[in-house]
């Protein structure tokens, strides 16, 4: 099997209500959404239409509307500002009674406020890629390790015994497997949907610039901060604002990202500003698609820009000017999430939450900066441990939802 490639930071190496119908994943479910809306305004001949906010907890309403007006443009409708005989505005939340639900509605009223029809889609986060996505789209801090994850570094005893591996198993192995996965998915969803009622995260270091999800998460990042022209880079304290930890980014800042895994194991980490991930823009394809750092085990690794390629990074600008230059509209502003993932090398054995067989103002990249990184190979694995995300205040110029 062909290993993917990684990237890792030299430095720390010391070198009319449709639906519900439950969909396997977000996307899946935005859509279709989508198709439903273009068939409802098809059959009345229409092919123009406004979007207003979507609300929900986190920040994620930015997001799903730009997710949304995207899928609603490649079903050919027109999305407007104004002028459009149908509006859309819509919602989402997690299920009250059924933790691991995601429900998201769409309301399409008429130029007079009347409601048309109510379009819904449900998304079941157990699926793991469910997971991330829900984790990154609501922004959450939550530490989503399974009993047994902080001492043996994920060598636990979740189906050590299924016979199960990433090739396949015998059915009864499957079986085992199911009813596994089953149960991560459960406690995550509560986890996750703890996490959005009751926001909280831990302050560590000298300045309290260092946050984590809970004292005992080996995962955490900080914000080093240059600003007023200033030639060094010094850790910011972060802000409690409601459970939720708050930056106090300033217009024209430049910033970098510092990532600890404090593990016994090495994790990959997949960052992203604004719903975008800090790969976008690097010249290598493999890179690009995965996404992916790899911190190894006990160690601190500091991000200084977009990726470009082994030597190159673009900073992290805070900026209200609304120029993306080569980056995608964002689909969030304001949110800065790390997730983290197990990664393991070739000879490494699989972790065992990894052998379950699974069912089938906004940050512009600024000037060249210098962004020493190596090239190898290694699996990252699906199921996610832990998310830590930040939120700084957000431009006073609206930026188009529309992500790329």
């Amino acid at each position: 099997m062909r290993r993917p490639f990684f990237v890792f930071v030299m430095s720390i190496l010391s070198c009319l209500v449709v639906g519900p119908v439950q969909a396997n994943d977000l996307s899946e479910a935005v859509k279709r959404m989508a198709k439903n809306i273009q068939s409802f305004l098809a059959a009345d001949g229409q092919n123009i239409l406004e979007m207003r906010d979507f609300s929900g907890p986190g920040t994620g309403g930015r997001a799903i509307r730009a997710a949304l007006e995207r899928e609603l443009k490649e079903q050919g409708l027109e999305v407007v500002a104004l002028g459009a005989n149908s509006q859309l505005r819509g919602d989402f939340q997690l299920k009250e009674d059924n933790p691991g639900i995601l429900v998201i509605r769409a309301i399409m009223v008429d130029r007079a406020g009347r409601e048309i029809s109510t379009f819904r889609e449900k998304v079941k986060d157990e699926e793991v890629t469910d997971v991330e996505d829900i984790t990154r789209v609501l922004g959450s801090t939550v530490d989503l390790r399974q009993e047994g994850q902080a001492e043996d570094g994920g060598q636990n005893n979740l189906s050590e015994s299924n016979g199960t591996d990433s090739d396949g198993g015998s059915e009864n192995a499957d079986g085992a497997a199911e009813k596994t996965l089953t149960s991560v998915s459960k406690d995550q969803a509560s986890k996750i949907e703890q996490s959005q009622e009751k926001p909280a995260f831990v302050a560590s270091g000298e300045l309290g610039s260092v946050i984590a999800a809970s004292e005992n998460s080996p995962f955490k990042i900080e914000l080093l901060v240059r600003r007023n022209g200033a030639s060094d880079f010094v850790p910011l304290k972060m802000e409690d604002q409601g459970g939720f930890s708050f930056a106090s980014l300033e217009d024209g800042d430049v910033y970098r990202i510092g990532v600890y895994n404090d593990a016994d194991h090495d994790v990959g980490v997949k960052i992203s500003i604004d719903g975008i991930n800090t790969f976008v823009l690097s010249e290598v394809p493999e890179f690009r698609e995965l996404g992916a750092w790899v911190l190894r085990s006990r160690r601190k690794m500091v991000v200084t820009g977009w990726y470009v390629d082994p030597g190159r990074a673009l900073e992290f600008l805070v900026s209200s000017s609304g120029d993306q230059g080569r980056l995608p509209p964002p689909s969030d502003i304001g949110t800065i999430t790390a997730q983290f993932f197990h990664a393991w090398g070739a000879g490494d054995p699989t972790p065992a939450v990894e052998r379950v067989k699974f069912r089938s103002q906004q940050t512009v990249a600024g000037r060249k900066v210098p962004q020493k990184s190596g090239i190898g190979r290694a699996h990252i694995g699906k199921q996610l441990l832990g998310s830590v995300s930040l939120r700084y205040k957000r431009p006073p110029v609206d930026l188009p939802d529309t992500v790329n």
